[in-house]
């Protein structure tokens, strides 16, 4: 069971960083830029979408942990049913 657990959160360790490497690079370049002209915001509204996109229909794991709660309790549901069966 805790080698599930360990898989389940390492998979979403590898998720978060795939998903805030590609943000966060973005970002990065809003710093070679000083003065607030019209790139400046047009380069941060851009990175506004790309949040919510990342958060909302791409399911990274900024909006994911309710999901994943309730798979857990799924499984556990599962294992409790088997647990009763073989005993």
């Amino acid at each position: 069971m805790a080698g599930q657990s360990e898989k389940k959160r390492l998979k979403k360790a590898s998720t978060f960083i795939i998903y805030a490497s590609a943000f966060f690079s973005i970002f990065s370049y809003t710093l070679w830029i000083n003065e607030w002209n019209e790139l400046y915001v047009l380069h941060r509204c851009f990175n506004i979408v790309l949040f919510f996109i990342f958060k909302y229909f791409l399911s990274s794991p900024f909006g994911s942990a309710e999901p994943s709660k309730r798979m857990e309790k799924m499984e556990k549901k599962k294992n409790k049913v088997v647990y009763k069966t073989v005993y």
